[in-house]
């Protein structure tokens, strides 16, 4: 869920919750829409979990307590207003203790926008 929104000169700030007790997560922000299931991109993939942005900025957190809770800092040049663009998080899970499995979030599409 975004708990800020992309507009000119501010932070847009994410929270993503259900991410593993033990791992890390790609934070993903892309230009492109898409829908690829992630077992058919990687033999780590889960069922049901698609990929569903490019991963044109990629960026890596911590989830604590289950949650992951990200920002960025969205520019203030004219040409990202009216820019839509998509953001999910991957959870890569079980490190150490299993098999690796990446999962996905839920998908947000988020428009650039100015007061």
């Amino acid at each position: 869920a975004a708990t800020t929104l992309p507009w000119d000169g501010t932070t847009l700030r994410t929270h993503a919750t259900g991410m593993p007790a033990q791992g890390v997560a790609l934070v993903l922000f892309g230009f492109t829409q898409i829908t690829a299931p992630l077992a058919a991109l990687l033999p780590e993939g889960g069922p049901l979990c698609d990929l569903l942005t490019t991963p044109d900025i990629t960026l890596l957190g911590v989830p604590a307590a289950g949650v992951l809770d990200t920002s960025i800092s969205v520019e203030s040049p004219p040409s990202l207003i009216g820019v839509t663009f998509f953001h999910q998080v991957l959870p890569l899970q079980d490190f150490g203790v299993g098999p690796l499995v990446i999962t996905a979030t839920n998908g947000l599409a988020l428009t650039g926008g100015s007061y």
